[in-house]
């Protein structure tokens, strides 16, 4: 059996778990974030992305990784 790979879902993740939308406050693979906007400032929130891969494959039999530090949108959900 292979295993398929996904791209996960981040800002849908973010918007299902009652926050505005997903942020990226940097370049690297680390620096995804769920975001509140409110009047005064925006809150940002740590995002799990073995929850963001649950999320987006539906199961939980999913290993997230990263295919370049570097790269932030190089994560992937494998199945």
């Amino acid at each position: 059996m292979t295993s398929a790979v996904v791209t996960p879902a981040i800002n849908d993740y973010c918007t299902s778990t009652g926050h505005s939308a997903a942020a990226l406050l940097g370049a690297t693979a680390y620096d995804w974030h769920c975001v509140n906007y409110s009047r005064v400032d925006p809150v940002y929130f740590d995002v799990s992305l073995p929850a963001v891969c649950r999320y987006t494959v539906g199961s939980s039999a999913t290993i997230d990784r990263f295919v370049s530090f570097y790269d932030a949108n190089s994560w992937q959900c494998r199945v």
